[in-house]
């Protein structure tokens, strides 16, 4: 019983699992959406809501960082140490076995002993077995991560280009006039088109809300076409 209880006591036991708990908090916050509607986007932004955008373009590091603090608490708490315990609980339910198997010992007087170290060495051995997999998660996140920036990032340009061609697009219509002999002709005139101009500026304006990294460059883009459109 107090190899059991020094197992389910000891620290990094506890800190493994607060880094399981805190990884899929964070996991969580990222992919929670706070904006229920477009006109949340104009009201007030909360701390919570602050906080949620901030690990949504922060996530990884902060997954680093905890991983890398998280090493460090497992050696300062030996980590080894644990390795050690591991194999002597094992060597120890070895040995009680066989004992009871030459009939050294007493069965009934054993069962709580080898239940306690059967207990202690699958703890362990499950945390050994998570901090091993730790490191090889970490480059999972941080590829997914990569992999989801590319994609959003080909999505946004793609948008912006749409909403660009949207900027020049024009409207053609045919009109009747009548020439000098009083004959008519039909002549193709184009005119721009205010409704698809309109949606691309809005366009536009929703993707500068979402990626701050692009708002700089679409302000510069809208700020020339005004200039040249009202020449």
């Amino acid at each position: 019983m107090d190899s059991y209880l020094q197992v389910v006591t000891h620290p990094f036991l506890w800190i493994a699992a607060g880094f399981v708990v805190l990884f899929y908090l964070v996991q969580m916050l990222v992919s929670w959406d706070s904006s229920k509607d477009d006109q949340s986007r104009h009201l007030r932004t909360s701390p919570s809501e602050m906080l949620i955008r901030w690990l949504k373009g922060n996530y990884v590091p902060t997954i680093l960082l905890t991983t890398a603090l998280l090493a460090i608490l497992a050696l300062g708490f030996y980590l080894f140490d644990i390795a050690r315990a591991v194999h002597n609980m094992v060597g120890l339910l070895l040995d009680q076995t066989r004992d009871i198997r030459a009939g050294e010992a007493d069965l009934s007087d054993s069962s709580d002993t080898l239940r306690d170290l059967a207990h202690g060495s699958a703890l362990l051995l499950g945390v050994l077995a998570a901090a091993a997999t730790i490191f090889f998660s970490v480059i999972r996140v941080w590829i997914n991560d990569r992999n989801i920036r590319a994609t959003e990032d080909g999505l946004v340009t793609d948008r912006i280009n749409k909403a660009v061609e949207g900027l020049g697009k024009f409207t053609e219509f045919k009109t009747t006039q009548k020439l000098a002999g009083g004959s008519f002709q039909t002549v193709e005139e184009t005119k721009p088109d205010l409704v698809v101009r309109i949606g691309s500026i809005q366009a536009l304006e929703r993707i500068a809300e979402d990626s701050e990294r692009d708002r700089e460059r679409i302000v510069v883009l809208l700020t020339e076409y005004i200039r040249e459109n009202a020449r």
